[in-house]
């Protein structure tokens, strides 16, 4: 296995919440460990297999979680001296990616993204405790509808500015008017 891009799990969990409060969004935990796991699998899907931290990801009832990251945050924000100095171009454009696409939607909607990710739902039946596999999580990672600007239904997939999925089709003129766009009758 190749070394990881940061030292810590930590320093990427602490660059999702400094991420999460210059937009004011308080950062429920399951929500940092989604968007840890995304991070994990996403980089690595990216960068052949190398993982992103030295992280292990493991299913649990609620969903995904990073058990080192999930005892040292169970009481709050622990104190940790980490390096603070900002990660490598190509991590900080991933995070930043990954918060515009994910950092929005409800934790909820979230959860289920990722439990429903096939490297997570066999973990899952594999016991809770189980972990999840990078090289699984890299696969399922690769997904366009995950990763970026796929297909949803036959139908182009864009983000607004501030990370909202728009479906767009391309512009044909004469076509699909409403009935407030045609012409009304000559007066008279």
């Amino acid at each position: 296995m190749s070394a990881a891009a940061v030292n810590t799990a930590f320093e990427i969990a602490f660059r999702i919440l400094s991420r999460a409060h210059q937009d004011s969004v308080h950062l429920q935990p399951q929500k940092l460990h989604c968007l840890l796991l995304l991070a994990q699998g996403c980089y690595a899907a990216r960068y052949g297999g190398r993982p992103l931290m030295p992280a292990v990801f493991v299913a649990d009832t609620r969903g995904p979680i990073e058990p080192n990251v999930h005892a040292a945050f169970s009481r709050g924000c622990p104190d940790l001296d980490l390096d603070r100095a900002a990660p490598n171009e190509a991590v900080e454009s991933l995070l930043e990616g990954l918060w515009r696409r994910f950092g929005q939607l409800p934790v909820a909607a979230l959860v289920d993204l990722v439990k429903d990710l096939p490297a997570c739902r066999e973990a899952a039946r594999n016991g809770e405790r189980s972990e999840i596999p990078l090289s699984a999580l890299a696969r399922d990672c690769c997904d366009q509808r995950l990763l970026g600007n796929g297909m949803l239904a036959g139908r182009r997939v864009l983000r607004t500015q501030s990370g909202r999925p728009v479906c767009v089709a391309p512009w044909q003129p004469g076509r699909g008017t409403s009935p407030s766009a045609r012409t009304l009758p000559p007066e008279g």
